[in-house]
């Protein structure tokens, strides 16, 4: 029997960036508030808090690094219209 090659998936190094979002709703909303707010004024503050929420696992820091790393490419304003989708 011949074996097949497999072909693995590329590095992770290949990729810019990452977006995550919520599902679109059906317009924009023009209301600024809570986190939206904080990721103009204060973005990394907010990021940590984020992270913190999203990953409140014991022996989750590395993978907070990895949240905070990613999240922290974003512009404040960038970050805060995201939100507000």
């Amino acid at each position: 029997m011949q074996s097949r090659s497999t072909r693995l998936p590329a590095p992770p190094d290949r990729f810019d960036g990452l977006v995550l979002s919520a599902p679109a709703r059906t317009g924009r909303s023009e209301r600024t508030g809570g986190f939206a707010d904080a990721c103009r004024s204060e973005n990394s503050a907010a990021v940590d808090q984020f992270v913190s929420v999203c990953f409140p696992e014991p022996d989750s820091d590395h993978v907070k690094r990895w949240g905070r790393n990613v999240l922290l490419r974003a512009e404040p304003e960038q970050a805060a219209r995201m939100v507000e989708m």
